[in-house]
């Protein structure tokens, strides 16, 4: 709600928003990702893989077991979908909010796999709240994917300009008023009260 009151505010179109910050919000979750393994927590099943993980006994792991690190591979994944936002971007026209769709789609589609993984405890309980024998993180990456699906779709063929400045506050100079500025306000009044043919 803050982000949609502050484009509107300064005259910027939210979709136009969303696409730009879509691949910084990927990259950010990435490293996010890490602090988990701090906490050692979002783990996955046993492994005998290479890379697989300790985790102690106090946060639910065994002695001498290793587990998935589903933290690494949801990083790992979002540096990937970080990467491909930004070449979709620049290969195809996703205005209106189209890219960040994509970001959702594709985040949730690898969400979905890696819950999949998971054994430990979600929501402070002792065990993974499940539904029809699926996380419930993983029903809401459904919902979410379906829904961005949804969104690309009926927008497919949207190809207007996107407004970032309200015409209203057109200067004589083509800038823009800041309304969040009280100096380009006071400039903004100052030409309005402003006879014409005066000095």
């Amino acid at each position: 709600m803050g982000v949609w009151l502050a484009c509107r505010r300064r005259g910027l179109s939210l979709g136009a928003v969303a696409d730009t910050v879509a691949p910084g919000i990927a990259f950010g979750q990435a490293i996010a990702r890490w602090g988990n393994w701090f906490n050692q927590e979002l783990y996955g099943s046993p492994t005998t893989l290479p890379w697989g993980l300790e985790i102690d006994q106090a946060h639910g792991g065994q002695s001498g077991v290793l587990y998935h690190p589903t933290f690494l591979y949801e990083s790992l994944w979002d540096v990937a979908l970080g990467f491909g936002l930004i070449l979709a971007g620049r290969r195809f026209t996703l205005r209106h909010g189209r890219l960040f769709a994509l970001y959702v789609a594709g985040y949730t589609l690898g969400r979905f796999w890696i819950e999949g993984l998971r054994i430990d405890p979600v929501g402070g309980v002792d065990h993974a709240v499940t539904l029809l024998e699926l996380r419930i993180n993983q029903w809401t990456s459904i919902v979410l994917f379906v829904g961005a699906l949804v969104y690309l779709w009926v927008t497919r063929n949207k190809d207007t300009e996107e407004i970032v400045v309200r015409a209203s506050h057109k200067q004589d100079g083509g800038g823009a008023a800041d309304p969040a500025l009280p100096a380009d306000q006071a400039d903004a009044e100052a030409d309005t009260r402003r006879a014409p043919g005066g000095p």
